[in-house]
């Protein structure tokens, strides 16, 4: 009787037994809900009156960048070559105004630039750069009046300031193009323009014969001519002089323009276009862009030529004599 039973089970389970169980009801998902929006941290309205920001700050090791314009107009055209080369350095202090912002600081406010750029090291308020604050390299650039100051007056000062030690006062990198101030005319008798000794390199950039258009020529004692640089031991110097090769033709911001032709405004075109090298890696640029030293032989790095690479330097015929 149970093998009966057994038997007549079998068959319902092979084909489908009407007690077979339904299978489950689909489950309707339910409607996820809308996920929370963070609220918009509100725009902070930009500072007023003047203030400093720095520029470029993101970067491995800390730098900073501090430069100074010369005579005119903040956005006088040397003046605004000298800002090109500067917007890209590294950890730049700027001059801000509401919103507006200079990566130059108009050399009779050289003082509250050092001010700012000591305020942005000093990272636990003291007032001072001491051992309290981690280290960081500082790069100056200039033209004109300002190349004074960023090869004399701004190291001297940093290097003389009581809340600021040794470790922190050093120069890493120093672009002087055309230096020029009243202590260094005519009268000055060929005074050296000497470089203190927290400066680690000095790039200066200058010319010993003017162009009959020189822009200087109409300015107090024109036309301005830099003086040479007198580095001590603990600096290295590289002194190039435009003037050595007057036949030759450097690119710069604005086209080339020959050696004969620079003169203490337009060099700065020039060195706009190769000085970042300097500033930042405290390298030469390349040989055939650089004009020679002022003893008239040739520094800089190997440019590694080809037909994709063409030379940089262009050979103008007949050049014009300078004065």
């Amino acid at each position: 009787m149970r093998t009966l039973i057994f038997a007549s089970c079998l068959v319902p389970l092979l084909l489908g037994c009407k007690d077979t169980p339904k299978p489950p009801s689909k489950i309707v998902a339910q409607e996820a809900k809308p996920a929370r929006k963070k609220r918009a941290k509100p725009k902070q309205p930009p500072p007023t009156g003047v203030h400093v920001e720095i520029r470029n700050a993101k970067n491995r090791e800390c730098q900073r960048t501090l430069c100074i314009a010369g005579p005119g107009e903040l956005y006088s055209e040397s003046n605004r070559d000298l800002g090109e080369l500067c917007a890209r350095g590294r950890g730049v202090v700027q001059r801000c105004e509401g919103e507006r912002c200079d990566n130059v600081w108009a050399v009779e406010m050289w003082r509250e630039g050092l001010a700012g750029l000591i305020s942005s090291l000093d990272r636990n308020g003291d007032g001072k750069l001491d051992s309290g604050d981690p280290p960081c390299a500082i790069n100056l650039a200039g033209w004109s009046t300002g190349g004074v100051v960023v090869s004399q007056d701004l190291p001297i000062a940093l290097a003389d300031d009581p809340n600021v030690d040794a470790a922190h006062a050093k120069i890493q990198h120093l672009v002087a193009i055309t230096p020029y101030s009243n202590a260094f005319g005519p009268e000055s008798k060929g005074e050296p323009l000497e470089i203190p000794d927290n400066v680690g390199k000095a790039f200066i950039y200058r010319h010993t014969k003017s162009p009959p258009d020189d822009c200087s020529a109409a300015f107090e004692e024109g036309p301005w001519r830099s003086p040479a640089p007198a580095c001590g031991e603990q600096t290295t110097c590289f002194d190039y002089d435009y003037s050595q090769e007057p036949e030759l033709a450097y690119l710069g911001r604005r086209g080339a323009r020959s050696g004969a032709m620079v003169g203490h405004c337009n060099v700065v075109a020039l060195v706009a276009k190769i000085g970042l090298d300097n500033l930042i890696r405290g390298e030469e640029s390349f040989q055939q862009l650089l004009p020679p030293y002022s003893d008239g032989t040739q520094g800089g790095r190997i440019f590694e030529g080809g037909p994709d690479k063409p030379d940089p330097i262009v050979v103008l015929p007949n050049p014009i004599e300078p004065d």
